[in-house]
């Protein structure tokens, strides 16, 4: 009996050895499939620092706008080719269905902006891997990520909710539909990328308010004076603002699925984070990060939305 379970434990042992140099293998590979995209993205992200500190030196209106092209012309090379490493990563997941290291590479980018177009691939790919390592604690964390990234993907029906607004009335998503196109503002008065798209969306609130357009600021604010005075100070109280922290007690969120908050709902990692609904209620569009290129991508889809 002793020999049979020194044999098991000897086999057992090769076992766990094979798997933890095969990870370290894939590791490596990984490495290497991310090594030119790397330094490329490296040096885009070096010329947007430089031309960010070059902007900030001059105040000729001409200069500057010639700038903010050049950036936006740097931010989309640099969105490229992040999306170019999440296909090469959710190819090389799907040649190793046994990896540990290659669910952890996925798990990083599901909810990211490059990551955001992808939804059917992560999932093929992840029903791909074997019942071990679905089985794991990334492999619970990444089907629970699939779930709400489903539930909020361009396509999808937007989950409906039922808050407090800024004045104490009940503002619940379902009120707008068959009515208005609604855009979700994902913010928070402490985040400075927020506060800087401000200047676009108070632009494009103009240009459509007029025209069944209403944007819904959802903020991360936990200091509710705090969270006020920003709305004061930046002009915004002209569209709807509602807090999603409940120490507030001013948000009192409906949706039932685990007590989750709607920015979980809505598959929100970061912000500011934005939603774009159409009339019927279906997702038209998301944009993560801050920025003038997404700010002309969410205008020119109202834009293209509206128009027909």
């Amino acid at each position: 009996m002793k020999k049979l379970v020194l044999i098991l434990t000897i086999i057992s042992l090769n076992i766990t050895c094979q798997i933890e140099a095969q990870e370290i293998v894939i590791q490596q590979q990984i490495k290497e499939l991310h090594k030119d995209l790397k330094k490329y993205q490296d040096s885009i992200s070096v010329l947007i620092k430089s031309c960010n500190l070059e902007m900030d030196k001059v105040s000729d209106s001409i200069i500057k706008k010639k700038f903010d092209k050049k950036l936006t012309d740097l931010w989309s090379k640099l969105d490229k080719s992040l999306k170019e490493e999440v296909q090469k990563d959710l190819d090389f997941a799907k040649l190793h269905p046994n990896s540990h290291s290659c669910l952890k590479l996925l798990l990083s980018s599901v909810q990211t902006q490059e990551g955001l177009t992808f939804y059917d691939q992560y999932e093929e790919v992840f029903q791909n891997f074997s019942e071990e390592i679905k089985l794991t604690e990334e492999g619970k964390k990444m089907a629970e990520k699939l779930k709400y990234f489903k539930q909020s993907k361009v396509g999808s029906i937007a989950p409906d909710f039922s808050v407090l607004d800024i004045n104490g009335q009940k503002l619940a998503l379902s009120d707008f539909r068959d009515k208005k196109y609604i855009l979700l503002d994902f913010w928070a008065s402490w985040c400075a990328p927020c506060i800087a798209d401000q200047k676009y969306l108070k632009k494009i609130y103009s240009k459509f308010s007029n025209k069944d357009f209403e944007i819904i600021s959802i903020s991360r604010d936990t200091d509710k004076l705090q969270w006020k005075n920003a709305i004061l100070k930046h002009k915004t109280n002209i569209w709807k603002q509602v807090c999603i922290e409940s120490d507030l007690n001013i948000c009192s969120n409906d949706l039932k699925d685990e007590n989750h908050s709607i920015d979980v709902h809505y598959f929100v990692s970061a912000i500011p984070h934005y939603v774009l609904i159409d009339k019927t209620g279906i997702i038209i569009g998301k944009w993560k990060n801050s920025g003038e290129l997404n700010m002309k991508e969410l205008e020119a889809k109202l834009e293209e939305e509206i128009n027909n």
